[in-house]
This record gives structure tokens, C-alpha cells and sequence, in this order.
């Protein structure tokens, strides 16, 4: 209580029970029409809130929610498939240019090592088809995010 009325929380604390309050506290607001009239709109705020009813739906919420939520599990088969629709992608991305300059790339192939080609080629195949695969997922949380709304 400060020097003339009492604080927020002891109008709300007089609302709930009164008895836990010290004696000179609920003097004042028996006595103090400004405080009494605060405590009153809080009990009357309490009790209406308490006497609220839960919601209550003309659907089924919960079966509503588990279907939206196993719709968007998608099976094995077709991230299989993106992704092997992606491995095709990579692979013909890097085949074409080799067939169509085929020369030219026998020159430079020619100079270097087997072991070199393999590294090279195997690193490409694993850089292109993780990009591929971040580009699927990102492309996929956006999705993601857009149905949300």
C-alpha cells in the first residue's frame, strides 16, 4: 500500500482472498471508495473469467489436426523420386556439354590422370547433387510456409 491507496496487486490479492492481505490493507479498502470499487471490478474480472466456458467446436478439432498434420508426411517413394529425378538432372547437365565438346574436352582429359577424373568427376556429382538436394529442401520450406498461411 502505498501513502494513499492501495497497489494493483493488493486490489487483485483482496479480489481472491482477502484474508491473506494484512489488516490495515483491507481497513483501507473497506473504508476507501476508490479502492473498494477497483477491488469489486476485479472480483467481478475474476469471476467472469473463471466462469468462462471452454471452447467448444461444431467439428472434431483433434481429428482435423491429425489429418492436416499426416498430410503433409510425404512417403519414401517420392523423395526417391525427387531425388533421382534430381541425380538425372545433374547427370545430363554434365553430359551434354561433354558430348557437344567432346574434342576439346579429349585434349584436356588426355593430359591428365585416371585417378584425376575420377576425383574430379566424383566431386562434381556429389557438389551438384547437394546443391540439388538443399535447393529441394529450401524450396520445400517456403512451400512449407506459404500452406501455413
Amino acid at each position: 500500500m502505498n501513502a494513499f491507496h492501495a497497489t494493483d496487486e493488493q486490489l487483485q490479492q483482496h479480489a481472491i482472498n482477502a484474508m491473506e492481505l494484512p489488516g490495515q490493507v483491507r481497513d483501507h479498502i473497506k473504508a476507501c471508495r476508490k479502492c473498494l470499487n477497483a477491488a469489486t471490478t476485479y472480483h467481478t474480472l475474476f469471476t467472469h473469467v473463471h466462469d468462462q466456458h471452454p471452447p467448444r467446436f461444431d467439428f472434431d478439432l483433434e481429428s482435423s489436426v491429425i489429418r492436416k498434420l499426416q498430410s503433409r508426411r510425404t512417403s519414401p517413394s517420392q523423395w526417391r523420386i525427387s531425388i533421382a529425378a534430381m541425380i538425372a538432372t545433374a547427370l545430363l547437365v554434365m553430359i551434354v556439354p561433354l558430348t557437344m565438346l567432346s574434342t576439346v574436352f579429349r585434349e584436356i582429359v588426355s593430359n591428365l590422370s585416371v585417378w584425376t577424373i575420377y576425383i574430379i568427376a566424383t566431386i562434381t556429382i556429389v557438389v551438384l547433387i547437394a546443391n540439388l538436394i538443399e535447393m529441394h529442401f529450401r524450396f520445400k520450406g517456403k512451400i512449407t510456409a506459404i500452406e501455413e498461411y
